[in-house]
């Protein structure tokens, strides 16, 4: 089984070993021959007018405003990126896809033509933020899909063993692309005021800007100040910043998202976003409880449940509610992954085979690695054991996973939180690729 993951920001297809090809949504047609995905990101600032980052978004047949002979409409650009994605795929791989949750009946009727255009077998057609929320074991949750263009909040209920989605609620230019040009104003306003540079004057460092964005953003959140440097026209410039001024630029953009939860949310509803998402600057601090969803949720849910998912011969539908199954067990605790990187702030710690230590391990107990904590009394101790990733509290009170109290030999599941009752400290358990 296939799986086609249509999230604009990031396309991908896998199958049960892995990601086989992955691929943003962009597309540029200033050279003899259009590229996509990473490529043409990489000149989207060269050659703006023949940019395009919102035919997913847009998924239409409406003219392009600068069409061609080859891209009439953003379906012609999908059509195309698609055929790439899907070239090692043979035609007859049974095949599911995971389509965004704000899709209207006549997107999903365009996106239906244009897989039909591509020959693949798809045999299933189903909400990605679904698979999603199945992953997350809650019987109330929201999940946060920051797309390109806007935010989309996406509530989902669990009555009687089923899954469901009660509300979408988009939230336009709050998307990765609105991050970062905010990011990007930061870096410009850096060199501005230190060497009197502006770097958005000149199509080609304005390019080297967003094609460094991401090192930066990593970078500065471990060593909290950075020294940037960009050469133009044989000239040095060099500019300090630092990771607060990044997580500012996000307050407005996040707080707009924000204000939109509290008509979806209870008392008891949790909020989860993509891993790779949870390290953006900003979003913890302006979404203290979210939890992160680990990247191939949505693979392992529909391995989980392909039974209901893909059926060939009949008609496709979108799927927006999940049967759990009645057992209370199998309802909340789909098949998962384990557990590769503890996030700790803004730093992706990589797990051992053995133990880690957050704090200062009893005397006598061997360590792989020991994560040192000022002002935190006794430390947690994680351990893979034949059952999965287990933890063991050493003389810490207060400890509580997912907002419960932590108890000895839990087993921990990507998305697990861990908060202390008496330290800021706050862990996340993650899977990096």
């Amino acid at each position: 089984m296939s799986l086609i993951e249509l999230k604009d920001s990031r396309l991908c297809l896998r199958n049960e070993q892995g990601i086989v090809v992955e691929s943003p949504g962009w597309a540029n047609i200033a050279g003899k021959d259009p590229v996509f995905g990473d490529a043409a990101r990489r000149m989207a600032r060269l050659h703006p007018r023949q940019n395009f980052n919102q035919f997913w978004h847009q998924l239409s047949l409406d003219p392009l405003q600068n069409k061609t002979k080859l891209f009439r409409h953003h379906a012609d650009l999908a059509y195309s990126q698609l055929q790439l994605l899907l070239q090692g795929l043979a035609a007859d791989t049974p095949t599911l896809v995971a389509a965004p949750a704000h899709y209207t009946r006549a997107q999903l009727g365009v996106l239906l033509g244009v897989l039909k255009q591509t020959g693949v077998a798809v045999h299933g057609l189903v909400d990605h933020s679904l698979l999603q929320a199945a992953s997350t074991g809650s019987p109330d949750c929201i999940v946060l899909d920051l797309q390109l263009h806007q935010a989309v909040l996406i509530a989902f209920i669990v009555q009687d063993g089923v899954l469901a989605k009660v509300k979408v609620v988009q939230v336009p230019g709050a998307g990765i692309v609105a991050l970062q040009d905010a990011w990007i104003s930061a870096v410009t306003d850096a060199f501005l005021q230190q060497s009197r540079f502006d770097p958005t004057h000149s199509a080609e460092t304005e390019q080297y800007i967003a094609d460094q964005l991401d090192t930066w953003l990593a970078a500065s959140s471990i060593q909290g100040e950075l020294l940037l440097d960009i050469n133009h026209k044989g000239t040095s410039y060099q500019a300090l910043i630092n990771y607060d001024q990044f997580q500012q630029r996000t307050k407005a953009l996040f707080a707009r998202i924000s204000r939109e939860l509290p008509s979806l949310r209870s008392d008891t509803t949790t909020l989860h976003v993509h891993a790779a998402h949870l390290a953006l600057p900003g979003l913890a601090a302006a979404f203290p409880a979210i939890t992160a969803i680990a990247d191939d949720a949505a693979l392992q849910v529909a391995l989980h449940h392909r039974s209901a998912l893909l059926r060939p011969g009949e008609a496709l539908g979108f799927v927006t509610r999940l049967s759990l199954g009645t057992d209370k067990k199998t309802a909340t605790t789909p098949l998962m992954r384990q557990p590769t990187h503890l996030l700790h702030g803004h730093n992706a710690v990589a797990l051992p085979q053995g133990k880690l230590a957050f704090g200062t391990p009893p005397a006598g107990l061997a360590c792989e690695r020991v994560l040192a904590v000022a002002d935190l009394d006794g430390s947690l101790v994680l351990q893979r054991t034949p059952r999965g990733l287990t933890v063991e509290s050493h003389g810490i009170t207060g400890a509580r996973c997912n907002g419960a109290p932590l108890h000895n030999g839990l087993t921990l599941k990507p998305g697990d939180s861990i908060a202390f009752d008496n330290h800021d400290a706050t862990l996340q358990l993650i899977v990096v690729e």
